[in-house]
């Protein structure tokens, strides 16, 4: 299904259910509404589970991690949920960091738009200059996380932007994730010896520069603009990867 397409179902649900599309979309009872009869937080090693059994629907959501990410997870079971009916009995799980299937790329997807409609987005963020701070925006207003909200404005908007982000463990600093990268830099983007020592440089420095930032495309040395915030111990930098950085080695 497209992109297109599934905006329109997540669109559709929202007003055949009875909600206004206008964030932060109550997901809890969206739940409730699809017919989802408990919602339990507990110890996984999923991020969440969908179980329909015996006539009886339960979503169980990881009870260790932030509440924007529980957010997503839940709509993204609700997506299960819309592609099964509620007849089928079944399980299924969301791993952190893991998409095998359509079906699980579907509802990512289906997650995103439930959580951050697009007329929504086009109608307060269109015409806005890829920022840190209107994806922050977007983040606080939805209740998403930052790496969700500029994967969705890369959709939506056409923002030709990523996410990256450290942390520094004992003294060092290390990229932890890396969201909405072009297609075939998936797996290819790594920090350098001299990115650390830009991080290092910066730390503490909490308000959001603009620079140039040295990163390791495919093990090659590139210079990155970016938008980028680094405080004591974690950093996240939006990045715009050229198209030579996608096709071919420096």
């Amino acid at each position: 299904m497209s992109s297109e397409a599934i905006d329109r179902l997540a669109k559709w649900l929202l007003e055949h259910l009875g909600f206004d599309a206008r964030p932060p979309i109550p997901i809890e009872s969206v739940a409730i509404a699809l017919g989802v009869d408990r919602i339990h937080r507990l110890s996984l090693v999923e991020d969440g589970r969908l179980e329909q059994r015996g006539g009886c629907t339960t979503i169980f959501l990881r009870d260790d991690v932030p509440m924007t990410r529980q957010r997503f997870t839940l709509a993204h079971e609700l997506g299960h949920l819309v592609l099964a009916g509620p007849e089928r009995e079944l399980v299924a799980r969301r791993m952190g960091g893991v998409r095998f299937s359509s079906e699980e790329r579907f509802c990512d997807q289906f997650a995103a738009a439930l959580l951050m409609p697009s007329e929504w987005i086009r109608s307060e963020f269109a015409g806005t200059a890829p920022q840190l701070g209107i994806a922050r925006n977007l983040a606080e207003r939805s209740k998403s996380s930052l790496s969700a909200s500029v994967v969705r404005l890369r959709e939506v908007l056409g923002w030709q932007t990523s996410l990256l982000h450290w942390r520094r463990y004992e003294g060092r600093w290390r990229m932890t994730t890396a969201a909405a990268l072009p297609r075939g830099l998936h797996n290819q983007v790594t920090s350098s010896r001299e990115t650390r020592l830009v991080l290092e440089r910066l730390a503490g420095c909490d308000r959001d520069l603009r620079g140039i930032l040295p990163l390791a495309v495919r093990g090659e040395a590139w210079r990155v603009p970016v938008e980028i915030a680094v405080s004591r111990n974690g950093a996240v930098a939006m990045a715009a990867f050229s198209e030579a950085m996608h096709d071919s080695p420096h």
